[in-house]
């Protein structure tokens, strides 16, 4: 299925007359794609807080970090941000010789000034003092959205640095949405030193997001970008800007690795792993979206699986998205791979996958013309893992049905519960005869039983791993 190019997209969301005729194809083709509906999706967020940000602002101006048109050639406001060191215009008196010379002819200015220099250098010393024994290790991330700054702290609650960032406010709602950080604190190295990961875009960053680790001097020790990449997947090549969303961390023996899953919106989806210095050791693709990456130990042996959540594109017909869960062994993403449900990028199958699972809500989304996939990992408390699912509605806003499937950490399926709104839409629709479903509990018995585990070949009923013996052959 070949997706819609952006511009297309944005022009049809802001109700542009140059698309007019193309329009029935558009609502056709986002009905049957998830990744341009998530697109278009994406792209009304963003009118929309360009709108109310019209509205906050003074005389109706947008504020500069929220511009459509910018500059083409920005000041590096990371490199500003560091002290500029300036050179001492030369003379040719040498130093000894204006002093001397200050003494012999101003005796009291010289006096005077004798005694300021010595409390000048007093109080160098006790500034560097003071700055030695500094802790500079960061503790946390604070977004300080009204000055649109990005602010790392030690545990003593002393500001190390700050960095002017943009959207701010985007990324605490889609850290609020998706119960992750985009920016987090963690001793990569196992040596005690923290250092911040962060996948923000930073004020200099010219096009979109980019991944940084920084330590507490504001030094930063890597800076990945990501650039338009040429994809493969079947018949067809997706040119797509890859932009990394919320880093996690996972154990890799005595150091960790960094986990970001990178995407343009609407598949394909890489998961790519890194080292601590920013290396890459290996990617994961996956031909459809995951909004999220969690680091959970399934199995309480200390060692941290990686839980994705999201949609399968491909499903069962090219057409289809299916809400999807997958795992895997995080130290196993090596090289350039390809999940094992979703060939045809023409990489080898990846054999970091445990789990790949999918969920069956195609009767209900049937009569609300939606296409649902897995929202958030809502919790993992009480050895379960719990589950949201929302439906996007093309051209609307809403999502709907929305409900929480319940597993436990072997990926058994436990319980599925229903929503209220969603049981008043669904009510509401038995009223005017459009549908014959009913939300009771044998309905969400029906939802459980449905779930299917991918084995490496097929879907089976039965809890299944991904047998990696099955997929090589």
């Amino acid at each position: 299925m070949k997706h819609l190019d952006e511009h297309t997209i944005e022009l049809y969301v802001l109700g542009d007359h140059s698309v007019n005729e193309q329009k029935r194809s558009i609502e056709t083709h986002l009905r049957i794609c998830a990744g341009c509906r998530e697109l278009e999706l994406r792209i009304k967020s963003l009118y929309s807080s360009i709108d109310e940000e019209l509205r906050k602002s003074p005389a109706g101006f947008a504020a500069p970090e929220r511009a459509l048109v910018r500059t083409e050639r920005e000041m590096d406001l990371w490199d500003s941000y560091h002290t500029a060191i300036s050179k001492r215009p030369s003379t040719h008196a040498t130093w000894w010789e204006e002093t001397r010379s200050a003494i012999v002819h101003r005796p009291m200015t010289a006096a005077v000034g004798s005694i300021a220099l010595i409390g000048v250098l007093s109080l160098v010393i006790l500034f560097s003092a003071t700055s030695l024994f500094k802790d500079t290790n960061p503790s946390y991330v604070h977004y300080n959205i009204g000055s649109g700054l990005i602010e790392v702290y030690n545990k003593g609650n002393t500001k190390l640095w700050e960095m002017p960032a943009r959207d701010l406010e985007g990324a605490e709602q889609s850290d609020k949405d998706l119960r992750v950080k985009s920016s987090l604190v963690a001793d990569l190295k196992g040596e005690g030193h923290n250092v911040v990961i962060s996948t923000v875009r930073m004020a200099n960053d010219d096009v979109e997001n980019s991944l940084r680790i920084i330590d507490g001097k504001m030094n930063v020790l890597a800076h990945v970008e990501y650039g338009v990449r040429p994809v493969h997947f079947r018949d067809r090549q997706y040119d797509a800007r890859f932009n990394p969303n919320a880093p996690t961390v996972v154990a890799a023996g005595k150091e960790k690795n960094i986990i970001v899953v990178a995407d343009n919106g609407r598949s394909p989806t890489v998961v790519i792993r890194y080292d601590a210095s920013g290396k890459v050791l290996g990617e994961y693709w996956h031909f459809g979206g995951f909004r999220g990456a969690y680091a959970v130990d399934l199995n309480n042996d200390g060692k941290d699986e990686l839980v994705l959540i999201g949609s399968n594109d491909v499903g069962r017909g090219d057409a289809d998205n299916i809400p999807t869960i997958v795992v895997l062994d995080p130290t196993k993403i090596r090289g350039e791979t390809e999940s094992s449900a979703t060939r045809g990028f023409g990489f080898p199958a990846s054999n970091a996958e445990l789990y790949y699972v999918r969920l069956d809500l195609d009767e209900i989304c049937s009569v609300f013309r939606s296409h649902p996939f897995i929202a958030v990992l809502l919790s993992t408390s009480e050895n379960v893992l719990r589950f949201v699912t929302k439906a996007t509605i093309p051209g609307a806003t809403t999502y709907i049905p929305n409900f929480e499937f319940v597993f436990d950490k072997q990926l058994h399926a436990v319980e599925v519960k229903n929503e209220d709104q969603t049981v008043r839409e669904v009510e509401r629709l038995r009223a005017r005869g459009k549908t014959s479903i009913t939300l009771d509990s044998a309905y969400m018995d029906r939802l459980k039983h449905a779930v299917r585990y991918w084995n490496g070949i097929d879907w089976t009923k039965e809890v299944s791993k991904v047998d990696q013996g099955r997929v090589m052959k």
